[in-house]
């Protein structure tokens, strides 16, 4: 927990089930399909109130003013070890309010590096939500090519590619534009509909007044639609979420 005291376990599935059986983890929950094998939630561990690494890496985030959230317990291990240690993680559960709540107690500002594959990215979406719900400045740090699926691949393959992706983590409206360039087509009226409506969705999330202004004026740039009819749209949807 936060102040070093051991509240559960967790271990990592080293090698995969063989057909014959050779070499075959005996643990249920392995064979069961998992990565990892943790302790179930007890009176003095609940996962959801807990982040991997806190306990080392407070003083690190306090003193460089941001933290980096993985997705797996190696992972922090893996930057840890290349001492980057303002490192932690959600153990087998997506980030949650509280964990938020705990980070804000030492830094405002959050970067967050999950896997690459649909899981990751919906845990990675909920706590970006979560954050920003909560006031917290939001980056995203964007694995190189070719560097590994995982913070930890990526430190052990080539730490000097982790450190520059950590160093050129995006702003999160930033990371969502380029997405939703990738993923609409803004030469079609379908495709620049599509294309604000998403971004405008992640606009109405920030709670700095200041920063949907930039976005709004940045979005308008880029599909060539006057900021007006972009405040109006914000607005509706607004209205929308509130009668829901």
């Amino acid at each position: 927990d936060i102040h070093g005291n051991t509240v559960g376990f967790t271990s990592r599935l080293l090698e995969a089930p063989t057909p014959s059986g050779v070499g075959a983890p005996t643990s249920p929950a392995a064979n069961a399909g998992g990565k990892y094998v943790n302790t179930p939630e007890t009176p003095i561990y609940t996962k959801s109130r807990v982040l991997y690494g806190l306990d080392l890496a407070r003083e690190a985030i306090r003193k460089q003013d941001y933290a980096i959230a993985v997705e797996g317990n190696m992972d922090v291990i893996a930057c840890h070890q290349f001492e980057m240690t303002n490192v932690v993680a959600a153990s087998g559960t997506a980030f949650t309010l509280e964990h938020v709540r705990l980070l804000k107690r030492y830094t405002n500002n959050l970067m967050i590096s999950f896997d690459a594959d649909a899981a990751g990215q919906t845990a990675a979406k909920r706590g970006i939500d979560l954050a920003l719900g909560e006031g917290m400045r939001v980056k995203v740090v964007v694995l190189p090519e070719g560097c590994g699926k995982d913070p930890d691949d990526c430190v052990r393959k080539n730490i000097k590619a982790w450190r520059g992706a950590v160093r050129t983590a995006k702003e999160i409206m930033e990371y969502y534009i380029e997405k939703a360039q990738t993923r609409h087509d803004i030469k079609t009226s379908s495709g620049r509909t599509q294309f604000v409506n998403t971004l405008l969705a992640e606009i109405r999330k920030l709670t700095d007044l200041i920063e949907q202004d930039f976005w709004l004026k940045r979005i308008g740039e880029l599909v060539r639609i006057e900021e007006k009819i972009l405040r109006e749209q914000l607005r509706k949807g607004k209205t929308e979420i509130n009668r829901s």
